[in-house]
């Protein structure tokens, strides 16, 4: 689960309509693009398991989101510092 969550993130961490929004609608925002894959992959859970599996997603898109911008103020301080470091 982790590894397709810090997958989805990469791809998503540029996006052009997303650059302002917060470190909470960036989580938000994965944890929707998350689920959707699970959703498509026939993979979700049964209906009355629905609330504690979307509460498992979140628990591990904040662990994956910590994990990458460590050592960074904030999600728009992480996503200056590599914009910086890949114009150089």
């Amino acid at each position: 689960m982790k590894s397709q969550i810090a997958k989805i993130m990469e791809e998503e961490l540029f996006a052009e309509d997303s650059r302002t929004e917060t470190s909470s609608e960036f989580i938000d925002r994965i944890c929707h693009l998350y689920l959707d894959e699970v959703e498509k992959g026939n993979g979700f859970a049964i209906p009355q398991f629905a609330e504690s599996v979307i509460e498992e997603i979140q628990d591990e898109v904040i662990s994956v989101f910590r994990t990458k911008i460590y050592g960074y103020y904030n999600l728009a301080h992480y996503r200056q510092m590599l914009l910086s470091r890949r114009s150089s």
